[in-house]
């Protein structure tokens, strides 16, 4: 989980920076920042020292739209919802079959189906050409009057979205999660089953047809001689 942290005004605290990750996309700008102590400049006893110690705090990830005017749209790489964490080794083969024959025919993408990422993201989770579980689907846009982030759930990816608001996808994989991860769905290339199967089929197609001309040419040579396919192989 990521919590965001709103600091007025600077006090006299020196913030340990160990690590600072940054990465552009066309889509977005994400930065990461992992703080792990506070100390005070005056000499005297550290903060830590003064109160409970502080947990280690991942600072958030900003996702800044520069084409309409929702601005300041905050968005974490991880699902902040305090939705059940169902993660139960039992269920994860019929929660994958249920999900594969809920999606293995349909041309939309609804929440439930299963779905294949193109594009990886390994920092999140997102491998290519893997299957996740759609969790959620939601367009998410800034109302200027409330100064608020506004989501509106949606059933699939084909439903209709308020103008000037951004669709976001929630993913899930028990072999490469523990929580939920939120992405977009162009930036990890979304696809169905059904396409994906549809692909597959024609990139077997042709090894379809060597296995018949193999098929027929053994049947031939055995009805002209009487030989194995190992004959035939060696040209016995």
């Amino acid at each position: 989980m990521y919590n965001i942290i709103i600091v007025p005004r600077l006090s006299p605290i020196v913030c340990k920076i160990l690590r600072v990750e940054s990465w552009s996309h066309p889509s977005f700008t994400r930065f990461t920042r992992e703080v792990v102590g506070y100390g005070s400049i005056d000499g005297g006893n550290t903060l830590s020292q003064r109160t409970m110690p502080l947990r280690r705090i991942t600072a958030i990830a900003w996702t800044v739209s520069p084409v309409n005017k929702n601005i300041f749209v905050c968005r974490t790489s991880r699902n902040n919802n305090n939705d059940e964490d169902v993660n139960n080794p039992r269920d994860n083969l019929g929660r994958a079959l249920r999900g594969f024959q809920s999606s293995a025919f349909k041309e939309e993408i609804e929440v439930g189906d299963t779905v294949v990422c193109k594009f990886p993201i390994p920092n999140l989770g997102i491998y290519e050409n893997t299957s996740y579980e759609l969790r959620s689907v939601y367009a998410q846009s800034f109302d200027e009057e409330t100064q608020s982030i506004v989501k509106m759930q949606l059933n699939g990816l084909n439903d209709p979205i308020p103008p000037g608001s951004a669709l976001y996808v929630i993913l899930f994989s028990p072999n490469h999660h523990t929580d939920a991860v939120v992405v977009s769905p162009e930036e990890v290339g979304l696809s169905s089953v059904r396409s994906e199967l549809g692909d597959a089929a024609w990139l077997a197609v042709p090894g379809f047809f060597w296995v018949f001309v193999a098929s027929n040419f053994y049947n031939i040579y055995h009805e002209r001689t009487g030989g194995t396919f190992m004959d035939a192989f060696w040209g016995r």
